[in-house]
């Protein structure tokens, strides 16, 4: 795999917290409690890497993400087990 991030060992202590709590996108409110948009952290092009950690209930009926971007977007998701 070329992505390290995904193992399960991977440690990304060191990436910057996603906890900014407002955003400068003029297009979109946020919809989330912090700003998940990666041009408010400094990001503007390139790989942009997200990576979450929530622990399951167990009782969960559904799992949603919602992504958007400019032209020539693409975007990949892997969910561990």
């Amino acid at each position: 795999n070329s992505l390290l991030e995904v193992l399960a060992g991977y440690d990304d202590s060191k990436w910057v917290d996603a906890n900014i709590t407002d955003s400068l996108n003029i297009f979109r409110e946020l919809a989330t409690p912090t700003s998940l948009y990666s041009s408010d952290y400094g990001s503007h092009t390139g790989n942009i890497l997200w990576r979450g950690h929530f622990t399951a209930e167990g009782n969960e009926g559904n799992f949603t993400i919602e992504v958007q971007g400019g032209a020539a977007f693409s975007v990949s998701l892997w969910l561990d087990n």
